[in-house]
């Protein structure tokens, strides 16, 4: 069963709108709000043309988007900023909670985005440049491959450390050469 605002073409027209998304790899939990009422509240798949089309029913708004940092990387906020959508990444850390509430789910996490960013009382994470995350990106593999480069180093120079102080004979004393390289 479709409640009213799925049925409506427009969720709203010339108002200041938030959303709040929960966003997984399988599928985004959104919630939009305006003046101070929920307009729309749905699970979409993980696609941003689904989202664009979901944002072009809200003619003429002011747009505001946030959602938790997390696996999902900064596409999504890639995406929205281009199309000149105001979005906000959050910490999942630095998101307001009541004391007592331990029961988190996406239905719930999205709401209360949307109500947060509507009283801005959200505090967005910086977002590094895609040039800046993609150098980013090439020095956490220069140094896992240096490490990975200096264990296997470490682990000849113990085997050679081994053949040279064994006192048993049927060792033998010297490493092979190609077994050092």
């Amino acid at each position: 069963m479709r409640t009213d605002y799925q049925r409506k073409s427009r969720l709203a027209k010339g108002q200041e709108v938030f959303i709040g998304m929960d966003v997984h790899k399988e599928s985004w939990q959104v919630t939009i709000r305006a003046e101070g009422e929920e307009v729309f509240h749905s699970r979409l798949p993980s696609q941003y043309q689904v989202l664009k089309k979901l944002i072009e029913r809200l003619p003429g708004c002011t747009v505001k988007v946030a959602y938790e940092a997390g696996p999902c990387g900064f596409s999504l906020y890639d995406k929205l900023t281009a199309d000149g959508i105001e979005t906000i990444v959050v910490s999942p850390t630095l998101i307001p909670v009541e004391s007592g509430n331990k029961v988190k789910t996406e239905r719930r996490d999205s709401r209360k985005l949307a109500h947060l960013l509507e009283r801005g009382m959200l505090k967005k994470v910086y977002v590094l440049s895609e040039q800046d995350r993609a150098d980013r990106e090439l020095v956490r593999t220069r140094r896992q491959i240096n490490e990975h480069s200096s264990r296997n180093s470490q682990g000849r120079h113990n085997v050679l450390w081994l053949s040279m102080n064994t006192t048993s004979d049927s060792l033998v004393k010297r490493v092979p050469s190609k077994w050092v390289r």
